[in-house]
């Protein structure tokens, strides 16, 4: 069987390449508000970033999302997708995939916490080493029915 060929290639050279987040989520329309927050108060630039919310919860929870961005989610470069039949994981992710148009794709997940600078960090990383593929050892996981955040451990030794 021939090898695939790659047919993305990063131009490493661009200073604030077009970013990508990609949200897979189901059923969580609790944790919505927060995803909204810690993608809008990002210091990357909002031009220069998106946010696709792939959502297969048996109701859409498009309201949440007008209500956050008075209605105007495009204004913030914001996209919620609603699917009406549940879908694996691994599907929603690909389908996120397809719909980026940035250069990068950073998934964050609904129920995580991210600092300010997640964007801008993970892409200055993978520009400094070229990298086309990054991931975390440790997540920090936000609980908000208890206001606290809980570190993962490692999945090293």
């Amino acid at each position: 069987m021939p090898t695939p060929t790659i047919i993305k290639t990063l131009n490493t050279h661009r200073e604030k390449p077009f970013v990508s987040v990609v949200t897979p989520t189901w059923n969580r329309g609790a944790f919505l508000p927060y995803l909204l927050y810690m993608y809008r108060y990002q210091d990357y630039p909002a031009d220069r970033r998106e946010l696709i919310i792939l959502d297969d919860s048996p109701q859409s929870h498009q309201h949440i999302i007008d209500r956050l961005t008075n209605g105007t989610p495009e204004a913030f470069n914001i996209r919620y997708i609603h699917h009406p039949e549940k879908l694996p994981l691994g599907k929603k992710r690909n389908m996120l995939n397809e719909l980026a148009r940035g250069e990068y794709i950073l998934c964050m997940d609904d129920d995580d916490y991210y600092p300010a600078d997640k964007i801008s960090y993970t892409i200055a990383m993978m520009q400094k080493h070229r990298a086309l593929i990054s991931g975390s050892d440790q997540i920090p996981i936000w609980y908000s029915h208890i206001n606290r955040i809980f570190q993962s451990r490692s999945f090293g030794p």
